[in-house]
């Protein structure tokens, strides 16, 4: 049988010859007659995965994952935002500190933090939870990578959209492949220049290989005009010794850094119109 799975709905489809059901997460694999509220629901999800061939006892696996990363993004989210209550943030940062160590989670939030670039807004919150976490932290040391490529990410979202402008004839193919990209780690790899070339068959099979070298070429192109200004760029000086920013000596502290000891950076509390952004994004 075959399963389409989603830790936002907290449920997966399952395809078994001509039946189709649903199995809901913490259900225990117990089928779930379909109705149009929980397909509604289902399809509207941005994470839904695809698995072939696959046991009822998989699927309950992969959709308890599922789950666990969906868990782990909406603890980032909301920790994106300003979190005014000392105790609310350290129970915050705690259980994103115990999910996010658990690879498959760590991995699927970097894959989103690359999709979009971050609002203004939410900069400072990342910085202090970059403190909180600690760089000997897997995902603290990823979100500083995130935000040193902020310029990088925004060239690539670019050229996504000057690319899909061109070549979807309607939003929803368009939101699906976007989708499909991100969850793959393509939208990582290509901001990273890591895993290049990146194979055609690393995201799903509707997700063509041309589309994947055109993206990649134009945000290539884009990346090259936005480093020379257009002209050729002159030989470097021997480049200044930069100023560590205090957020940043904070982070290089061993262990994690508890809310209360971090000093406060700039606290702007996202609008909710960035925050719409945001959400949709990641």
């Amino acid at each position: 049988m075959n399963a389409f799975v989603s830790g936002q709905s907290r449920l997966a489809l399952i395809v078994d010859g001509n039946s189709q059901y649903f199995v809901r997460h913490g259900g225990g694999g117990v089928h779930t007659p379909m109705n149009p509220l929980m397909m509604g629901s289902f399809v509207d999800s941005p994470d839904v995965r695809q698995f072939e061939s696959v046991t009822i006892d998989q699927v309950v696996d992969e959709l308890s994952l599922a789950v666990e990363q969906d868990t782990a993004l909406q603890f980032l989210l909301a920790l994106m935002d300003h979190v005014e209550e000392s105790d609310l943030r350290l129970k915050l940062v705690d259980r994103l500190d115990e999910l996010s160590r658990r690879p498959a989670v760590g991995r699927y939030l970097s894959n989103r933090l690359y999709a979009f670039p971050l609002p203004e807004s939410a900069i400072p919150e990342m910085k202090t939870l970059v403190a909180e976490l600690g760089l000997a932290h897997p995902l603290g040391s990823e979100i500083l990578s995130v935000l040193l490529r902020q310029s990088q990410v925004a060239v690539v979202h670019g050229a996504w959209e000057e690319l899909a402008a061109t070549r979807f004839q309607n939003d929803a193919d368009r939101y699906r492949f976007f989708s499909a990209a991100v969850l793959a780690g393509l939208t990582r790899a290509i901001v990273t220049g890591e895993g290049q070339p990146i194979a055609a068959d690393c995201i799903p099979a509707r997700c063509s290989g041309e589309l994947v070298d055109a993206w990649i070429q134009t945000a290539f192109g884009a990346q090259l005009a936005a480093n020379s200004g257009g002209r050729v760029a002159p030989r470097a000086s021997a480049p200044k010794k930069a100023k560590i920013p205090a957020w940043l000596k904070v982070a290089k502290a061993r262990g994690p850094i508890r809310a209360e000891t971090v000093k406060a950076t700039i606290a702007v509390k996202s609008s909710a119109a960035e925050r719409k952004q945001l959400r949709g994004g990641l």
